[in-house]
């Protein structure tokens, strides 16, 4: 009797074992699912800000905004030059 009842208590152990590595399973496989969509989701945030810094970028150079906040035509063939300098050195990279 005291041993069939320690082995319905190992029995009942295992069973909880097996259901416990099958919920951290379903956990696990839910973790990754949501981490994909996480980097989905962040990959495309990196894209966007990409372009709206590049269209920065193409905006703060342009000849008519240099010139409406004051800048000399020295000056600005200057920041242009500094401009296309770093655009070569990132590209390389």
């Amino acid at each position: 009797m005291i041993q069939k009842s320690f082995e319905q208590e190992m029995l009942e152990a295992i069973d909880e074992r097996n259901k416990n590595i099958e919920a951290f399973g379903e956990s696990m496989e839910s973790f990754g699912k949501d981490l994909d969509e996480f980097g989905r989701a962040f990959n495309k945030g990196m894209d966007k800000l990409d372009k709206q810094a590049d269209d920065l970028l193409k905006l703060i150079t342009m000849p008519e905004f240099l010139k409406g906040i004051g800048m000399k035509n020295h000056e600005i063939r200057r920041v242009q030059g500094k401009i296309g300098r770093i655009k070569s050195q990132s590209s390389v990279k």
